[in-house]
């Protein structure tokens, strides 16, 4: 394990399980150039769901707290890879 984070003399094993789950995912789609359309989903996609269900209460939150971060994150580059395709001017019209 890479980090170890304690919160109040408590150390949240599956928090940094979680986080270096997340961090190998984030790798593998930056890694990811062979792929038409969505690139496939890891094999190891679903362990962070295992993760959290084996989280305390505290890790549980952290573990939320973190993902709702990530998730609007990525919508703020969806949306500027978006404008950046189909935004105006000579940029092709964007087709839901």
């Amino acid at each position: 394990m890479k980090t170890k984070t304690i919160l109040n003399g408590v150390e949240l094993e599956n928090y940094d399980k979680f986080m270096e789950w997340l961090d190998e995912m984030q790798e593998k789609f930056i890694a990811c150039k062979d792929y038409k359309g969505y690139p496939q989903l890891p094999d190891n996609f679903s362990k962070g769901m295992e993760l959290y269900r084996k989280a305390s209460k505290d890790e549980q939150a952290l573990i939320a707290t973190h993902a709702i971060g990530e998730l609007i994150e990525c919508f703020r580059h969806w949306k500027v890879d978006r404008d950046k395709l189909y935004g105006a001017g000579e940029w092709k019209k964007f087709i839901y």
